[in-house]
């Protein structure tokens, strides 16, 4: 009985179909999901690069309206130095500045429909006075940001760092 059950092959091309078929449909969904994983990971990566060079561009132009003359011919860096003369302490010379309404300087820039926010505050390390620029970007439609800041001396503009 068992033998003849063997021999009886009526449907087991049926099975074999419907077997390979599952094995096909189980791989091109695994595919898919595979491409559409990749696909979401590389639109993440653009957008924070995006959001990057936005924030970069921010810092930049930042940068050159500091060092920017103006018809005095000063530049506007120079009024974040420390005023040793009127304040032998750096710190009551940062906090004048700080409660004068001068400073913090911010602007909201707008660059292809995107938002650029730009902080230039003046700082206190190590008894010196440095400038902090702070760009955060915003992209529209997405909603990603991204942050940069360049600190740099008053006293020694080249003596920058990201951070």
């Amino acid at each position: 009985m068992v033998r003849k059950h063997f021999e009886n092959k009526d449907g087991a091309a049926l099975i074999v179909v419907i077997i390979v078929l599952v094995v096909v449909v189980i791989l091109t969904m695994s595919i898919s999901m595979l491409f559409g994983a990749n696909l979401k990971q590389i639109q993440v990566q653009e957008h924070q690069t995006q959001t990057h060079y936005l924030a970069l561009s921010g810092i930049e132009m930042a940068y050159n309206a500091l060092m920017t003359e103006d018809i005095d011919g000063n530049k506007l860096y120079e009024k974040f130095k420390w005023d040793k003369t009127t304040y032998p302490d750096i710190n009551d010379d940062l906090a004048a500045k700080n409660s004068s309404g001068d400073f913090p300087l911010a602007d909201t820039i707008i660059i292809e429909g995107n938002n650029v926010v730009i902080n230039i505050t003046p700082i206190n390390t190590d008894g010196k006075r440095e400038i902090r620029i702070h760009s955060f970007a915003t992209l529209s439609g997405t909603g990603n940001t991204g942050s940069l800041f360049l600190t740099f001396d008053t006293e020694n503009i080249l003596a920058r760092r990201w951070e």
